[in-house]
């Protein structure tokens, strides 16, 4: 079920979560998270900057994502984790439904979108998103919702969704600029 939020369009959380092992680093300060939240829209930019859309378009090898495949992933996830962090600002511990990324993603049309109003549109969803968290106070990244529908109710932070998203960015991003940088 999706839900409308202040500034966003759907209720939040993917099942599971954000699962990269090195965004739950405990020793990165809220600065250098908020550094990695800021970084992806200008390195996908720089890595995509004068190349072809048909380009773009095309999967490196047969049933693998194309650059646009995995753009349009990284705003669903965003969509989706960005949201939660909303959820979470908007009420004293809530309770939501996790709702994957992917399920999210197959109601877009984002692969469908051409890359550049695909990359703008995740762009300012990314300024909008760095801008709030740098607003907060050091006291409102503890905060936490209660996720349920994906087994046992989990209590998640809002600090646990800026790690994830930045975690689950980068993979994405070196691939980006891996695949950017082979002869096309």
């Amino acid at each position: 079920m999706l839900r409308v939020v202040p500034n966003r369009s759907l209720v939040v959380t993917a099942v599971g979560g954000p699962r990269s092992r090195s965004a739950r680093d405990p020793h990165l300060s809220r600065a250098e998270i908020i550094l990695r939240l800021a970084a992806p829209p200008r390195r996908i930019a720089a890595a995509t900057a004068g190349v072809p859309n048909s380009r773009l378009r095309a999967a490196p090898v047969p049933d693998a994502w194309s650059i646009v495949d995995i753009l349009a992933h990284l705003r669903a996830s965003a969509d989706v984790w960005g949201g939660a962090i909303d959820q979470i600002l908007s009420a004293r511990r809530p309770t939501f439904k996790a709702i994957s990324p992917y399920t999210w993603l197959k109601q877009t049309d984002y692969r469908s979108q051409d890359f550049a109003v695909l990359l703008r549109a995740y762009t300012r969803q990314r300024t909008a998103l760095v801008r709030q968290l740098q607003a907060l106070p050091a006291r409102a990244f503890e905060r936490s919702a209660i996720v349920t529908g994906c087994g046992a109710p989990l209590e998640r932070t809002l600090m646990w969704y800026a790690l994830g998203i930045a975690g689950h960015e980068h993979s994405h991003l070196k691939h980006i600029e891996r695949l950017m940088s082979e002869p096309g």
